[in-house]
């Protein structure tokens, strides 16, 4: 009966996950290539790419990351409320 346990094997171990695919455009801008209307695109699309981590990481928080979001926001609300009234 040891025997029949011994040969049942965990499956094997599949390794990390793969890294996702990055969907910004890697070839150089140049006018040559397309035109103005194509560089603006394709730069205006890679801000986009890399504007949506930096807004949607408040929905990714961890544990560690609350902390700093807290600090941060009492440290705002401080220093606005803390400023000199306008001069008229």
């Amino acid at each position: 009966m040891a025997r029949a346990a011994c040969a049942q094997s965990a499956p094997p171990d599949p390794g990390p996950p793969a890294p996702k695919a990055d969907r910004r455009d890697r070839l150089s801008y140049s006018l040559d290539s397309g035109g103005l209307g194509t560089l603006f695109k394709h730069v205006l699309g890679n801000v986009a790419l890399d504007q949506k981590p930096i807004w949607t990481s408040p929905f990714h928080m961890t544990e560690t990351d609350a902390k700093w979001w807290v600090l941060f926001g009492a440290g705002t609300g401080v220093f606005i409320n803390i400023r000199p009234p306008p001069v008229e």
